[in-house]
C-alpha cells in the first residue's frame, strides 16, 4: 500500500505538490489526461505511478505531448 504525504495546508486549503499541479493544468487542457484520471477511479493502478510520482508524471506528460502551458503557483492572500 502506497503512502501519500500532504505537503501542506494553509489559509486556502491543501497545497498541492507541483507534479499534481502540472496534471491538474494538464487535465484541463487536455481531455485524453482527464480520461486517464477518471478510470483510476474505476481501476485505481493504473494511476500508478504517474499520478504518484514527480518523475513519472513528468514522463507521463512529455508522452501525452501535454506539458502544462503555464506553472500554477498558490498565492495566500492576509
Amino acid at each position: 500500500m502506497r503512502k501519500i504525504a500532504i505537503i501542506g495546508v494553509g489559509q486556502a486549503g491543501l497545497i498541492l505538490p507541483a507534479h499534481l499541479q502540472d496534471l491538474m493544468v494538464a487535465m484541463a487542457e487536455n481531455p485524453e489526461i482527464i480520461q486517464d484520471y477518471l478510470q483510476g477511479f474505476n481501476h485505481p493502478p493504473s494511476l500508478s505511478p504517474w499520478f504518484f510520482e514527480p518523475e513519472a508524471a513528468k514522463n507521463y506528460l512529455a508522452q501525452k505531448n501535454a506539458m502544462p502551458s503555464i506553472h500554477c503557483k498558490t498565492v495566500l492572500a492576509v
